[in-house]
């Protein structure tokens, strides 16, 4: 588990713990305001020192009932701002990339840029394009074994591995048919089409997790 997650479980387990210590303090505080009613209701002594007792004892009840509305009230309070701040964290759990899918979108901003320059050396080189094209369809055939951290909101899952799959399929692909892509210019040019469509998806997935492309393709 992530510290996040450890996180949630410690705040939810202490919000639980203050809850159920905030229901004893108001309990007590139901037990003694019957005490204190009691006591309201007898006849003062008439003696002074009894008297005196009996006065001493309902402040000191008056008291007690202050601080175990206090201390109650503020058990719920902290308990609430712990269930605030775990869900709040698995919030941002949710809307935030992991290690692995970061480096993933790294990698992969890295291998459109590249391989969209690369077909645009086929016509000056097709020799050094062919080399490259081999090594850079390889690394996007292997986004297959990707997915997307379960943890992130249903969304951004979707959106990552659409363009995992994405990935791998234009790899494999470009990777099967490159003799006929070096050859044939209609043939390059539905692969140049399919990159822009993974560029489309790129970049939803760099706006959804607010991430900057100029930091993207500093970090290759």
């Amino acid at each position: 588990m992530s510290i996040i997650d450890w996180v949630f479980i410690a705040c939810i387990s202490i919000s639980i713990l203050c809850g159920v210590f905030g229901v004893f303090f108001f309990i007590r505080i139901v037990y003694t305001k019957k005490e204190l009613n009691r006591l309201l209701g007898i006849t003062p002594p008439k003696r002074k020192k009894k008297k005196r007792l009996w006065m001493r004892k309902i402040k000191q009840l008056k008291q007690t009932i202050k601080k175990q509305r206090s201390t109650s009230i503020s058990l719920f309070l902290i308990g609430l701002l712990l269930v605030g701040a775990g869900f709040g964290g698995r919030y941002y759990q949710s809307t935030a990339l992991s290690k692995e899918d970061t480096a993933a979108i790294v990698s992969g901003y890295y291998l459109t840029t590249e391989i969209k320059g690369q077909l645009a050396l086929i016509e000056e080189d097709p020799s050094r394009a062919r080399t490259n094209i081999t090594e850079l369809s390889g690394r996007m055939a292997s986004f297959g074994i990707k997915r997307a951290d379960g943890r992130i909101n249903v969304e951004g899952q979707r959106l990552l591995n659409r363009y995992y799959k994405q990935m791998k399929e234009f790899g494999l692909n470009i990777s099967g048919e490159l003799n006929y892509v070096l050859e044939e210019p209609e043939r390059r040019q539905s692969y140049e089409k399919d990159l822009e469509a993974i560029l489309k998806i790129q970049k939803q997935v760099t706006e959804h997790f607010n991430l900057k492309e100029d930091a993207l393709s500093k970090r290759e």
